[in-house]
């Protein structure tokens, strides 16, 4: 089957063994929307950030593929 979509296929393959999508959208207090992806106990994998400050895109910490740890956002 072949799917002609703008979304990304990360979001549309992202399922948990429920089959409910696992990836959430957070702001984080500078303005900033992160897409991130459950990966173990309070671990989060960043897919994508999300901002109109180019200087946020140059930032190591929202870089994709980065892990950290959120637990009293989600």
């Amino acid at each position: 089957m072949i799917i002609y979509s703008i979304v990304p296929e990360e979001i549309i393959y992202a399922q948990n063994k429920d089959g409910q999508i696992d990836i959430k959208n957070i702001i984080i207090d500078d303005g900033v929307i992160l897409e991130l992806r459950h990966c173990k106990n309070g671990i989060y994998e960043i897919i994508r950030l999300i901002s109109t400050n180019p200087l946020d895109y140059l930032k190591d910490i929202y870089q994709p593929g980065t892990n950290i740890r959120i637990s009293k956002f989600i």
